[in-house]
């Protein structure tokens, strides 16, 4: 694979603790435009939603998720990618602290959203009835952008995170799983395998 838009880093600067030894980290080489979607997605979370302190969560001193997971992430589409991924991680903290029957109201709420979306590449934002007005806002924001960027793509991450929203986002968080065979399907699941196959 040609390396176009990332920079393998010298191992010698960081410790893998052991965890993935010998597979080279590679970072973006426009990092800026990650960090940018992440701020503006924390920005329009606290505008829209409701406010936060303290929070980095993508966002590392060095190594911020997008840009090492997604090392060669077209440079046209890091900027909101990194503010669908940063609004994920807020959502996901607001809900694991509900119960479960909360957390369920919560994710079908949401993933109706999602669903308006890949139906009709557009998101009421302005009917004082809807639901989550200002989560909406900020879905509606991530499909413009994503729409401008790449139609049958932005679709697609509608989809795929309406998806996410039906079958994980802590839909088991109480299960008790008692091997790890079972325990590994749920977790590729609550982690957000089906939005991060939507946003790759």
């Amino acid at each position: 694979m040609e390396f176009r838009y990332s920079t393998k880093i010298d191992p010698s600067t960081y410790d893998t603790e052991g965890l993935c030894e010998g597979i080279d980290l590679r970072k973006h080489n426009f990092t800026f435009l990650e960090d940018r979607g992440a701020i503006r997605a924390q920005a329009d979370w606290n505008k829209y939603v409701s406010s936060v302190a303290d929070y980095r969560g993508a966002l590392g001193p060095e190594y911020s998720l997008i840009s090492v997971g997604i090392p060669e992430c077209l440079p046209d589409r890091l900027e909101i990618v990194s503010y669908a991924n940063e609004f994920g991680f807020l959502y996901d903290d607001v809900i694991e602290f509900l119960d479960q029957e909360q957390i369920d109201l919560q994710n079908d709420e949401l993933n109706q959203i999602f669903l308006e979306g890949a139906r009709s590449s557009v998101i009421t934002t302005n009917n004082s009835q809807t639901m989550q007005v200002g989560r909406r806002k900020i879905v509606s924001q991530i499909l413009l952008e994503m729409l401008a960027i790449d139609r049958d793509c932005a679709i697609t991450v509608m989809k795929s995170w309406a998806k996410f929203l039906e079958l994980g986002s802590s839909r088991q968080q109480d299960k008790i799983f008692r091997t790890l065979e079972e325990y590994l399907p749920y977790r590729m699941r609550d982690a957000g395998e089906m939005f991060i196959h939507g946003l790759l």
